[in-house]
């Protein structure tokens, strides 16, 4: 396996007010959106990433895709990385996706692993010049400096951006796969369009 999609699904939701990656769009819920684009651009294993008072609700269509449980939940998305590659460390990437982006797509996948080289570095793309290290694809090499990061009890993902290779690759835009749904008023907004 060279790249594990990673889909990012154990978060509060807390502005949201209930757990926003079971919302639907298009006839599937939010999480789908990110399996399907893996799926469709190239990335054929999956791991949602999540936590035990939300694992249940997922539903999983294939053998390709899987749960992973984190043994403490909450820790935020540098932590979910962490615990990812630890398991599965037979990767050579991993490329995270939120489980709130239902507008993400195949060809944005596609994209980014194209930028793959020998000489890994985080991709990570730059849209309206904010990065988007939740749409990036991360070397395994850049594991020590994580666990390291851990252990100091970080977990945003910038100082591991600041301290291993990054590729910045830039987006339009009018790039919509970047696009998350933090309250209930956003994705009315949205889902109206």
């Amino acid at each position: 396996m060279d790249v594990n999609g990673l889909i990012l699904a154990g978060g509060k939701s807390s502005r949201y007010g209930k757990a926003k990656m079971f919302e639907y769009y298009k006839g599937k819920p939010f999480y789908q959106h990110s399996i399907d684009a893996f799926k469709k651009g190239g990335v054929q294993t999956v791991t949602i990433v999540t936590n035990a008072k939300l694992a249940k609700r997922f539903h999983i269509k294939d053998e390709h895709t899987s749960l992973f449980i984190e043994d403490i939940p909450f820790q935020g998305p540098l932590y979910a990385l962490y615990n990812a590659m630890t398991v599965y460390n037979e990767a050579k990437w991993f490329f995270i996706l939120p489980a709130d982006t239902p507008f993400v797509t195949a060809a944005f996948v596609r994209r980014l692993l194209s930028y793959r080289k020998k000489e890994p570095s985080i991709l990570l793309p730059v849209s309206k010049e904010y990065d988007q290290p939740l749409h990036s694809l991360y070397p395994i090499s850049c594991l020590p400096i994580i666990k390291r990061l851990v252990l100091m009890e970080q977990r945003s993902m910038k100082p591991l951006l600041e301290q291993f290779p990054v590729q910045r690759i830039s987006f339009d835009c009018t790039y919509r796969d970047f696009v998350n749904m933090n309250t209930q008023a956003e994705w009315s907004e949205y889902n109206n369009e």
